[in-house]
């Protein structure tokens, strides 16, 4: 093999050129681009000898061992030779002429010379456009090696390219980037987009990037020194080379890859759209798009940070030696004839280099319409999909049509993503623009023969001769045929409504995408425990929650003498109405339930680009749960759950509980709250106001979430409401003015009628940025602890005038002010379309009362909303339980409803030392280690764990009385 625009195909051993010839169609034994003057262009180590332009030759130059001779190193015999081939070692060629071992085994992407060199050269392959449009590939392999050639369309594994390889009884490192083939070149990224440009184009000196606007596209920090990968090369010692399975550790080496995907929208062709908001589905062909795919180097976590195409990126880059283009890894590493081999301290280096790869080619890229599409499931099935029904329509091999994701930015911290279906070869083979030629006709084809090959293949949920066809091995415990048979039966339903607009797929704003993935990141950070208080373990794994795939969430606090875990129920997607009690209805992305009882949380996780037209309709649904006495809510934004924590070099900005607060409370927040929290209560509480003041509002949920105690977080915003507030009383004019601008006269009025007539107070602030807060306090009520003690509003209105930054980070304290201050019987939220004039006055008896330290009501109020909670609690136990169980609830709920003992807990899971579990209880008080379990293993292990348990052997009514005998005498302390 030649080197670049020079190279041979070769028959394998054995195979006649005459059959090669009929099954490929091309001439086995052929020189392409074989001329006099390519000879300089060969690479080093290989020469071709005058008047044979088909034969290669190792350059003996290179060979300064004195060794034997040996037969497995031969020159490979001209192409056209008669008789085949000779072969020394078995299946290896020979011609009779022996060669001298090398001192050092090397790849130069020119000759061939151990397996190892074969899949080396195989990069390269990939990494010549012109070998890929010509679809040459070597075709001689080395025998007793399981190294094999890819085709162009394909790829190494993600582990080995530009990394190690294994063969015969060698380990071979691509460790070398020629500097005389592979020159540097500067290149300036958008933070943003995927654009990017080298510094001869005339975009690179633009203020601010052409293709989305970002203005940050100027600073110096995104120019960045890039090579495009011409030819790799790998030369190790002889010696070194060598290892034996005794002590082969195969340590694969990992890459931070990156592909950028930059359509060009001026060669947009055809887009078939469907238009509403209920489902936006979307296909768009466009006849030039590049794919760059870029290396940055080994993935260990290490380096600085780089803002490209909307991810922050922490890379090392590649360090070359600027002479002989060897990759320094620690030791200095120079080859033979490098300047710097015996001079390493003064080597010139490249440092933070970066390796890149590029083609055009035609691309399909699809709009998919909702989160059943883009979660962790619907994806990689819709993919499966696509292409199962790819290879139905055109009645073969389809490899070459490869899918990836491309994102832009759309106007926020949110992106829009679009899933590329493109055709690895070089400028395109004209199919995906059938796809979408005649309104689609093959397009709806090609998801109609998919789905009728899902629906008739006989497996229950996926196999190899449906959807596990197409090549995605990482994703296939992901991927559902029942799904896909959903999806594509979704897309079909909804033909008729695609239209041809004459806008592009960019200018669509969506939120599916951004909303559905927010989902996925909130459980992702669920599972890794972010924003959970010092001192508290989060466990979380995947649960089934009336028949519904869910999550069991844990929390558990390491400084408590009872280790016993809070344990929570996650549902999505969980529809929230009049039957639930609520009065206006809203479907929250979560619900998160205690096991033990208690309030729900509604969890919603919302984007700006959706939310920023509806803040009154989400005011209306987030008070409305407030307002039911049954739930309690938690709004949560894209910087909330993505971005990092806010810290004192990262502070909230706006932050609506900085301005305006009382000295002493600055100085001392824990004095300053004293009064308010009992000592039982201050001993546990996770997070003191002081530390709320700045948190964010994933922080304060993970607080709650692991001291669910409305008692505590009610004394903490009657206590931040108090600290701020100034002297001035209620008639002051600019406090009257607030109250008369908000419509709020009725509820001033309804807030002062449950009071003792004590002296109140107030102070109207201007947060900035849209946002401001009305906080009126009665000091009477405030000394008697009573949860009336607190009068307040917290209200958004969108600026127009300021940047969008600005109006997203004001937006995000609104929703933190929500989250915090609903604990306040007389807490409100407001923006235009739900001011006070919209909202009902009255207000429910409160059920939280401060003064005792209690978390409910008192029994008298057997017929408020804390007291329905408690029995719809009771109805998901028995709904949950064990039908073994159910007389034995029978027994017991009646004296648990009407005494306000604790209710039990279902499912309850025992956890080891070592974080497992070891055993399981149908019913369960955690508190007074009291346990109902079915199997004898289970409840050994939980009496050897100093449990009282019972079986289900002994009769009902006996096993509820003893149950009630220690709930109604134990110590409320865990033993």
């Amino acid at each position: 093999m030649g080197g670049k625009g020079h190279y041979w195909r070769y028959r394998p051993h054995g195979i006649d050129p005459q059959g090669e010839r009929q099954r490929t169609g091309n001439t086995p034994w052929r020189c392409v681009q074989c001329s006099p003057e390519s000879a300089q262009r060969l690479p080093p180590g290989i020469r071709r000898p005058e008047g044979q332009p088909g034969i290669l030759e190792c350059n003996r130059q290179l060979f300064t061992s004195q060794r034997e001779p040996d037969e497995s190193l031969q020159m490979l015999p001209a192409p056209g030779l008669a008789g085949g081939l000779r072969t020394g070692r078995p299946g290896f060629p020979s011609s009779g002429r022996g060669v001298r071992r090398p001192e050092r085994w090397g790849v130069t992407g020119g000759a061939l010379r151990t397996a190892a060199e074969s899949l080396a050269i195989s990069e390269r392959i990939k990494t010549f456009p012109d070998w890929q449009q010509e679809q040459v590939q070597p075709q001689h392999l080395w025998p007793q090696s399981q190294a094999q050639f890819l085709s162009f369309g394909q790829s190494l594994p993600r582990e080995n390219r530009y990394g190690q390889f294994y063969a015969q009884g060698r380990r071979v490192r691509v460790d070398q980037v020629d500097p005389t083939l592979n020159k540097p070149e500067t290149w300036r990224f958008c933070p943003a987009c995927s654009f990017a440009c080298k510094s001869t184009d005339d975009a690179f000196h633009r203020r601010e990037c052409p293709r989305c606007g970002n203005s940050s596209y100027a600073d110096w920090g995104q120019v960045k020194d890039m090579v495009k990968l011409t030819q790799v090369q790998a030369t190790t010692e002889d010696a070194r080379s060598r290892f034996g399975d005794d002590r082969d550790e195969r340590n694969p080496l990992f890459f931070h890859r990156e592909l950028l995907i930059l359509p060009d929208h001026q060669r947009r062709e055809i887009t078939l759209a469907m238009d509403g908001e209920d489902f936006p589905f979307g296909a768009e062909y466009l006849s030039g798009v590049t794919f760059r795919e870029i290396n940055f180097g080994e993935n260990i976590g290490l380096g600085g940070s780089h803002a490209i195409a909307g991810k922050t990126l922490k890379v090392k880059g590649f360090v070359l030696c600027r002479s002989c283009g060897k990759v320094q890894r620690g030791s200095p590493n120079h080859t033979w004839g490098c300047r710097y081999r015996d001079q390493p301290d003064d080597a010139r280096l490249r440092h933070l280099l970066f390796m890149y790869r590029e083609f055009s080619s035609e691309a399909v890229r699809f709009l998919l319409p909702s989160a059943n599409f883009w979660d962790e499931s619907g994806l990689p099935s819709f993919v499966g999909a696509l292409h199962l029904g790819l290879r139905q329509r055109f009645s073969g091999k389809v490899d070459h049509l490869r899918s990836a994701l491309g994102e832009e930015p759309q106007g926020s911290q949110q992106r829009k993503t679009f899933l590329y279906l493109f055709d690895s070869v070089p400028g395109g083979t004209g199919y995906l623009r059938q796809l979408v030629d005649r309104g689609g006709a093959d397009l709806k084809a090609v998801f109609e023969q998919s789905l009728d090959a899902l629906q008739t293949c006989s497996c229950s949920d996926g196999c190899y001769r449906c959807i596990f066809m197409y090549r995605q091995r990482f994703d296939r415990e992901r991927t559902s045929k029942q799904r896909a048979i959903e999806q594509l039966q979704a897309i079909l339903e909804h033909w008729d409504k695609l239209a041809t607009p004459e806008h592009g797929l960019s200018a669509i704003t969506i939120n599916t995408r951004a909303e559905s993935e927010l989902e996925l990141l909130f459980i992702e950070k669920l599972r890794q425990g972010k924003g959970a208080p010092r001192g508290v373990t989060v466990s979380f794994k995947s649960d089934v929650i009336q028949g519904r795939k869910g999550y069991l969430l844990s929390l558990t606090r390491d400084n408590r003498d009872n280790k016993a875990a809070v344990r929570w129920k996650l549902q999505q997607q969980v529809l929230l109405g009049e039957s639930e009690g609520v009065s206006c209805e809203s479907r929250a992305d979560f619900l998160l339930t205690p096991t033990a009882g208690g309030k729900p949380i509604a969890i919603y996780t919302d984007g700006w680009e959706f939310h920023r037209s509806r803040l009154a309709t989400d005011a209306r649904q987030r008070m409305a749960l407030q307002r039911s006495g049954r739930f309690l809510f938690w709004s949560l934004n894209w910087d909330d759950v993505v971005e990092t924590l806010p810290s004192p070099q990262a502070p909230l900005d706006p932050n609506g509980l900085k301005l305006g607060m009382n000295p002493r409370f600055n100085s001392n927040p824990e004095i300053f709250l004293s009064p308010w929290w009992p000592e039982e209560l201050r001993t546990r509480a996770l997070v003191m106001p002081g530390e709320a003041q700045t948190m964010g509002s994933l922080e304060l949920l993970m607080a709650y979430l692991a001291e669910p105690s409305e008692a505590l977080w009610q004394g903490m915003a009657q206590q931040l409401a108090l600290a701020q507030v100034s002297q001035q009383p209620l008639d002051h004019p600019e406090i009257r003015e607030a109250i008369s601008s908000g419509h709020l006269q009725n509820h001033v009025e309804e807030w002062r009628d449950n009071d003792t007539g004590g002296r109140a107070l107030g102070q109207h602030l201007t947060i900035g940025y849209g946002l401001s807060v009305l906080a009126l306090v009665d000091l009477d009520l405030h000394q008697q602890k009573h949860p009336c003690a607190t009068f307040r509003v917290s209200h958004f209105q969108i600026n127009e005038d300021i940047s969008p930054e600005q109006r997203q980070a004001a937006w995000r304290e609104w929703l933190r002010l929500g989250n915090l201050f609903q604990f306040l019987p007389h807490g409100l939220i407001t923006t235009p379309g739900w001011t006070g004039a919209e909202q009902p006055v009255a207000v429910d008896p409160p059920t939280v009362w401060i003064e005792n330290g209690a978390a409910t009501a008192p029994s008298a109020l057997s017929d408020h909303p804390a007291q329905q909670q408690r029995q719809a609690t009771w109805r998901a136990i028995v709904e949950l339980a064990l039908k073994e169980c159910h007389p034995l609830l029978s027994a017991l709920k009646q004296p648990l409803l009407e005494t306000g003992l604790p209710l039990p807990e279902d499912g309850y899971e025992l956890i080891g030392s070592r974080g497992d579990v070891v055993a399981q209880a149908e019913l369960a008080w955690a508190s007074h280690r009291l346990a109902v379990v079915v199997d004898q293993a289970d409840l050994d292990a939980f009496t050897q764990r100093q449990w009282v348990c019972w079986g289900l052997s002994d009769p009902p009514d006996v096993i509820a009385g003893a149950i009630l005998h220690h709930l109604q005498n134990a110590d409320q302390a865990s033993p």
